[in-house]
């Protein structure tokens, strides 16, 4: 099964960096706008983790990079947590956030198939209801409440 999210760029209005932490990391305080250029992420299921970067800068990017220590990060620690779907359902918050109403959308659907006995599937449902209503798609919005009450 592949999956492609789209990771659309930002650029900062303002940015003022406020400390540097014992991380190595800065405390910023930015504004930041989307904009309409962005990366394909696709994910599909395979039987071992890898990492690949294809397009015109692909080649300059290591397998030290944040991203690759981020993901493999997850896999360590959070893999076959229970945590999963509270992973995920924060992941869509964030997306709702971001008005990025369509990947926050398969946020919650993944919730909705995958952890049917989460905490959050219910919560997931009216999140869904609401991200459904901001993408101006009555129907399907009025149809997952729909669910959601009974």
């Amino acid at each position: 099964m592949l999956n492609t999210i789209k990771s659309y760029a930002k650029i900062n209005l303002f940015l003022n960096v406020v400390d540097k932490l014992d991380t190595g990391f800065h405390e910023l305080n930015s504004v930041l706008s989307r904009i309409d250029l962005y990366d394909e992420i696709r994910i599909k299921d395979e039987s071992s983790f890898s990492i690949s970067y294809n397009g015109p800068f692909g080649d300059q990017v290591g397998s030290n990079d944040h991203i690759s220590k981020l993901f493999n990060y997850l896999i360590d620690n959070f893999a076959y947590s229970n945590y999963l779907d509270d992973a995920i359902f924060d992941l869509g918050n964030a997306y709702i956030l971001a008005e990025d109403f369509n990947s926050a959308a398969e946020c919650f659907t993944n919730i909705i198939n995958n952890f049917e006995n989460s905490l959050f599937h219910a919560q997931s449902q009216l999140k869904l209801g609401l991200v459904y209503y901001m993408l101006k798609n009555d129907n399907q919005a009025i149809a997952i409440l729909k669910t959601t009450a009974k």
